[in-house]
């Protein structure tokens, strides 16, 4: 291959570029003034020369037919393409293995919807479920303990819903939802005791915590109404019905959860009589004759 050569701005082949800095030996040259050239003559990849004829050029490079063919549709190695099936192997697994962290965030996303529609009851289920496939998660499990103690309160179940709330405090020590949450589960479960006065003050402590709930003050209401039912003293009905009242003017209008509570308050007062919802309804079912109203 005869390899041209830039000397002081002239092409020259090798033999004639040596000549040309023979009479430099000794003397210092400046960066620039001697550069190799390519020879657009010479194929760069085997070295054919076509004598005076330039071969097209590849990535700027002269190149024949045969190799500029062979550069063009070069196979992949057989190591590049071994790594690449252990790199597909190796993603497939990881997404395989990591799965359930996929299938919790997309199932906490559906019940975090549902939760802003107002629907608890399927929302409930799916951030559970989301919690099972990542049993490390303290804060899923926090979370999904928390939404099952809603609807333990739901179904009356305070005791079991109180279980859960206690867990929750420990890991949320702060939670205003939590702390409320479980003096609502303590009265519950004081009432199913019959322990009025432990009902009485929790109740107490829940509106402390919300002063314009109307539902917080329903539960002091119905607190004093136990208390009269059980000592029949005068002062714990008037305290009843003034929390009622107040309970009334804060309530939604037409709300028919603390209408049916209002209901229940009532006819404890008139018969001194404390028996469950569950009781309750069974007794007057809505819409049937000798409902309360």
């Amino acid at each position: 291959m005869n390899q041209l050569f830039t000397v002081f701005e002239k092409v020259l082949c090798t033999e004639c570029a040596n000549q040309e800095l023979g009479g430099y030996q000794g003397k210092q040259l400046a960066p620039g003034d001697v550069s190799r050239e390519v020879d657009p003559t010479i194929c760069v990849h085997c070295q054919m020369d076509n004598g005076n004829e330039p071969y097209s050029l590849l990535a700027g490079a002269p190149a024949c037919e045969s190799c500029e063919a062979f550069l063009r549709h070069r196979p992949y190695p057989a190591w590049l393409k071994a790594a690449a099936f252990s790199l597909l192997l190796l993603a497939a697994f990881a997404f395989v293995h990591n799965w359930r962290f996929v299938q919790a965030y997309l199932e906490w996303n559906r019940g975090m919807r549902l939760l802003q529609k107002g629907d608890l009851d399927k929302a409930t289920p799916l951030i559970v479920a989301a919690a099972d496939h990542v049993p490390e998660s303290k804060e899923l499990d926090t979370s999904a303990n928390m939404f099952r103690a809603i609807s333990l309160l739901k179904e009356d179940k305070s005791r079991e819903a109180l279980q859960l709330l206690r867990q929750c405090k420990k890991h949320w020590p702060n939670n205003p939802t939590v702390n409320s949450l479980l003096l609502q589960a303590e009265l519950g479960a004081a009432f199913d005791d019959k322990d009025y006065d432990k009902f009485l003050a929790a109740a107490q402590a829940l509106l402390a915590a919300n002063p314009n709930d109307s539902s917080a003050m329903a539960a002091v209401a119905s607190a004093y109404a136990c208390k009269y039912a059980v000592t029949g003293r005068a002062p714990f009905k008037k305290e009843s019905l003034r929390y009622l009242d107040l309970a009334r003017q804060k309530a939604p209008p037409g709300d028919p959860h603390f209408r049916d509570y209002a209901d229940r308050i009532t006819h404890r007062l008139q018969t001194r009589e404390i028996i469950t919802r569950e009781e309750y309804e069974r007794r007057f079912p809505p819409n049937r004759e000798g409902a309360k109203p």
